[in-house]
């Protein structure tokens, strides 16, 4: 998905405005769930969607509309450490004796240093034993690709980022490499940018 440049400089362009953020992101879960789309099989049957709240629920609706069969929807919310970066679930509608899954889609824009990722799959292991897990994502950096490998099948709009000192991911304008950015998806969607 490494041409979907117009999708990059659209969300930047967004950054700060509530309305035409949410439009944009809405249509980049659009693309992202058809992208997904390719990579499943008809055999996976009893699939699990779930959104990492807040930024999650930003495609949520945009692949209950395109995949089929139709999945369970569950929710997660996590919160990562500022000074540490280390992870913590602080909400799940999940427990650990879900009725199994063969495809577990994980909603989640940002995947900057893989952490709460690696502890968001390992709820969703003991709760659903999954034979496969799906990570979309808009943005990826480097790190979070790397410690990710072999663990989840990652579909992203855009991957191969760096990371600032606090851990965020810097995006560089697609059309003018040298002006650089970060996003928090999560509050621009939700209205709660600073």
């Amino acid at each position: 998905m490494n041409n979907w440049n117009s999708y990059v400089k659209e969300i930047l362009d967004a950054k700060g405005n509530l309305h035409n953020f949410r439009d944009v992101a809405h249509r980049i879960g659009g693309v992202l769930a058809v992208n997904y789309t390719t990579y499943i099989h008809s055999s996976a049957k009893n699939s699990v969607l779930i959104p990492v709240m807040r930024a999650g629920v930003a495609f949520e609706k945009s692949f209950l509309k395109r995949i089929f069969p139709v999945p369970r929807l569950y929710y997660v919310a996590t919160k990562r450490d500022t000074e540490t970066l280390k992870p913590k679930i602080l909400y799940k509608t999940f427990d650990s004796d879900e009725s199994e899954a063969d495809v577990v889609i994980i909603l989640e824009p940002m995947l900057a240093t893989g952490g709460t990722m690696l502890t968001v799959i390992d709820e969703i292991n003991k709760s659903f034993s999954p034979k496969k897990i799906f990570v979309i994502s808009a943005f990826v950096s480097k790190k979070a690709e790397e410690l990710l490998s072999g663990k989840v099948q990652i579909v992203a709009l855009s991957k191969g980022h760096n990371l600032n000192e606090k851990g965020y991911i810097l995006i560089p304008d697609p059309y003018n490499q040298k002006k650089v950015v970060t996003l928090d998806f999560g509050d621009e969607y939700c209205g709660t940018f600073h």
